[in-house]
């Protein structure tokens, strides 16, 4: 059990303190960028999530959306992303979000670099999609930080790429009328 993690009587996670601050649980800890960067890897919580934040009035990192989490495990540090999308909120004018979310499970799917953790299509509106990946030879958080964006950056450009074969698929499946 780790002696900087704090429960409540029921048993459940309420607080951390490391370096002298308390942290709150709230779906998991959410840490300035600039305190995070001052831990070493083994001082985060086991298998706890660690949401970087820009300051301490939790305006959040880019990318904002999806969520990013950190987590330390016995493999070292996984990045985790959440992402939840809304048809009310999708503003694409050319791609839609199911198309977006097929994209980038497809691309999740297909290599071992990131593992797709959960999937959620309740309804026509909502989607929700969880994915992680392990981040290799990382030594310090400065390192796993950028590593995580970097992971990122490369999965955000793949997805862009099948949106965009997608796309011309569709361009070339139009015949003009003769």
């Amino acid at each position: 059990m780790d002696d900087h993690l704090h429960y409540d009587r029921f048993g459940e996670i309420e607080t951390w303190v490391i370096n002298g601050k308390k942290y709150v649980w709230n779906d998991g800890f959410h840490i300035p960028v600039q305190e995070l960067k001052k831990l070493a890897i083994h001082q985060l919580p086991l298998n706890e999530k660690v949401q970087p934040i820009d300051k301490e009035d939790e305006n959040y990192i880019v990318p904002t959306f999806p969520d990013l989490h950190l987590i330390r495990t016995e493999k070292g540090i996984v990045l985790n992303v959440e992402t939840i999308l809304s048809t009310t909120h999708w503003t694409h004018p050319v791609v839609s979000m199911h198309c977006f979310c097929e994209c980038l499970i497809e691309e999740v799917n297909s290599n071992e670099e990131f593992h797709l953790i959960e999937y959620s299509d309740d309804d026509s509106s909502n989607q929700m999609i969880v994915y992680e990946t392990l981040l290799v030879d990382v030594q310090t958080m400065n390192e796993a930080l950028k590593s995580a964006v970097h992971s990122l950056k490369s999965l955000e450009k793949r997805v862009n790429w099948r949106i965009a074969d997608k796309v011309r698929e569709w361009a070339s499946e139009i015949k003009p009328n003769e």
